[in-house]
């Protein structure tokens, strides 16, 4: 989830509430699958998924964010700089729908559906899927880590772009740097996939809390 897309809609979301109760849905069956492809590839794969010391990953996770926030910062500004060279104007300070609506019916108890989503379920199910699935695959199939790092965070960028809910063009430099953290926590002896998880959850937590900062209560998103 990146800070630099287009502005919500106003009354985008008629049906916010099916909305949110379905993103809860399908990011509760997520995690549950993700639960369960961490425990069967630890039961049968030869490499899991998941660090021998799961709190170190969390602690390095977290340091691991803290370390990289001035990078991510510095990857968003250039990106919407080069954005204002090319296009003439600044993007907008909003670069993902779940923001929008979240921003949008911030009021609604129920947006704290979305955030959970956002927040947890979203960084279980696809830390699971690109780091812990995809990128020990690769790691295994070629065998040199940092290709598998840069192609498996070349497929959570490519995931994230398209019509509906892909992010702009220059919110993609950003989601590519996370893919790229991420990456390299899951490989940390110590970090692993929980400390992956753990950057990815606070990188969208991070996004979200300056999303209401930059657009104050009664503003439109």
């Amino acid at each position: 989830m990146g800070v630099t897309d287009s502005p919500a809609t106003p009354g985008s979301t008629p049906d916010f509430p099916n909305l949110a109760r379905s993103s809860a849905a399908f990011y509760s069956v997520a995690v549950v699958i993700s639960v369960g492809s961490i425990a069967l590839f630890r039961r049968f794969g030869k490499r899991p998924p998941e660090p021998s010391v799961p709190w170190s990953g969390l602690l390095i996770g977290l340091v691991g964010f803290v370390v990289a926030v001035p990078v991510l910062a510095a990857v968003g500004d250039l990106s919407a700089l080069l954005h204002t060279w090319i296009v003439g104007t600044r993007p907008d300070p909003i670069a993902h729908g779940t923001l929008q609506v979240l921003l949008e019916h911030r009021s609604d108890p129920l947006v704290l559906l979305l955030f959970a989503g956002a927040v947890v379920g979203a960084p279980v199910f696809e830390e699971t899927v690109y780091r812990g699935l995809l990128q020990t695959s690769l790691v295994r199939a070629i065998r040199v880590r940092w290709l598998a790092i840069g192609l498996t965070a070349g497929l959570f960028t490519l995931a994230h772009t398209g019509a509906g809910g892909g992010v702009p063009y220059q919110a993609l430099p950003q989601i590519c740097t996370v893919g790229v953290v991420c990456g390299i926590l899951r490989e940390h002896p110590k970090a692993g996939l929980s400390g992956a998880m753990v950057f990815h959850a606070l990188f969208n937590a991070g996004n979200i809390l300056l999303a209401l900062y930059l657009v104050p209560v009664g503003s439109p998103p």
